[in-house]
């Protein structure tokens, strides 16, 4: 996920995991993923799909006064 966090650099990113994945769920909460939806019973096995979303805008612009790129951020989906 590393990878394809630096290669998207400057993008947003959105994906999506089942409701009983819970690996996945922890892998993008600790990559600073943001939860923005879910879609119950989308599967073919009754399971809900949760979406994420990370912003890497931040990641490709410096902050003010430093050369070096900030962290990743977080988005938000209004209700």
């Amino acid at each position: 996920m590393a990878a394809i966090q630096q290669r998207a650099e400057g993008r947003k990113l959105i994906s999506s995991t089942e409701d009983w994945c819970i690996a996945s769920q922890r892998m993008f909460q600790q990559l600073g993923w943001q939860k923005i939806g879910a879609l119950d019973n989308l599967n073919k096995d009754g399971s809900s799909e949760f979406f994420y979303a990370v912003d890497l805008l931040a990641a490709s612009q410096p902050a003010a006064g430093n050369i070096s790129a900030s962290k990743p951020r977080q988005i938000r989906a209004d209700p």
